[in-house]
This record gives C-alpha cells, sequence and structure tokens, in this order.
C-alpha cells in the first residue's frame, strides 16, 4: 500500500488570468503549483498542484480535478473535485449573479 498525499488538477483559462489576476492570487495562495502547461487547444493553463483543500489520494491514483470558485463578495475560494462522469471546466468566478468564466 502507497502512501496519501492531497495533489490535484485544475485548469484556469488564460481570459480569465488576464482579466482578474487578483482572483487568481487568491487562489494559488492557498497551492504550491508542482506542474503547469498551456493548453492551447482550449485556450487554459492546466495546473498540478498540492493543496491542503485537496482530498487524500493513494501514490498510485492519479490525481483528480478540481474545479475552483472564487466568490468576490466574500474574498472566498472553493475547490471542489470534479466527479470523472462530468467534463471539466476550469476556474469559475460568480460576481453577484454573473459569472466571468463561463462553462
Amino acid at each position: 500500500m502507497g502512501t496519501t498525499k492531497r495533489i490535484g488538477r485544475f485548469r484556469i483559462s488564460n481570459e480569465l488570468i488576464e482579466k482578474n489576476p487578483d482572483a487568481i492570487q487568491k487562489a494559488f495562495a492557498q497551492v504550491i503549483p508542482v506542474r503547469a502547461e498551456q493548453m492551447l487547444h482550449i485556450d487554459a493553463i492546466e495546473y498540478c498542484a498540492i493543496s491542503k483543500h485537496f482530498e487524500e489520494i493513494q501514490e498510485e491514483q492519479e490525481a483528480p480535478y478540481y474545479d475552483v470558485t472564487y466568490n468576490s463578495d466574500s474574498e472566498e475560494i472553493v475547490f471542489k473535485i470534479v466527479p470523472e462522469t462530468i467534463p471539466y471546466r476550469g476556474i469559475r468566478q460568480r460576481l453577484k449573479d454573473e459569472r466571468c468564466y463561463k462553462p
């Protein structure tokens, strides 16, 4: 049996990085990136990171994807694991009732 670790993957659109760097900065204050890859076909960067907010996985398991949501009113960052059956869409920001990133 392998050891457990808290590692996960998430994607952030290039557009959101340019339009709202403050939200991105708050998200990255919660993780330690270990890999970043530009995904040209979806215009986003995929990150692999370590965080206390990620669920523990066994060493031999593949890192799961997380949906990262930033609420600008409360300035809260929420990491939620994405079930494998749902296509991954990436970080979203809620500004009152409007989303900046539309999946």
